[in-house]
């Protein structure tokens, strides 16, 4: 593995990673970018059911964020979308 280390305190740094294009992967990629606070792209997500169910369903809380009501989101059986969204409601 190529390792390269940047060191410029004060400046951005702007590029891109180009990773597989595996389930594992691109389950994180969404939860990274739906947690970031810095909207970013990402291209060549995997096709799979379980990457497919996330994105819908991120969808569906970011259009009920800010609403009072709960929302029903519905993971199927896919373990791995369901341990990336549970989370613990008092905190």
């Amino acid at each position: 593995m190529k390792t390269i280390t940047i060191i410029k305190t004060d400046r951005n740094l702007v590029g891109s990673i180009r990773l597989p294009s595996s389930k594992s992967i691109s389950n994180r990629l969404l939860i990274i970018q739906a947690l970031a606070s810095t909207d970013f792209d990402i291209a060549h997500l995997s096709d799979s059911d379980d990457t497919l169910l996330l994105q819908d369903l991120l969808q569906k809380i970011r259009e009920h964020k800010g609403r009072t009501l709960m929302a029903e989101l519905d993971t199927s059986n896919a373990g791995t979308v369901m341990r990336f969204l549970t989370v613990d409601g008092r905190t």
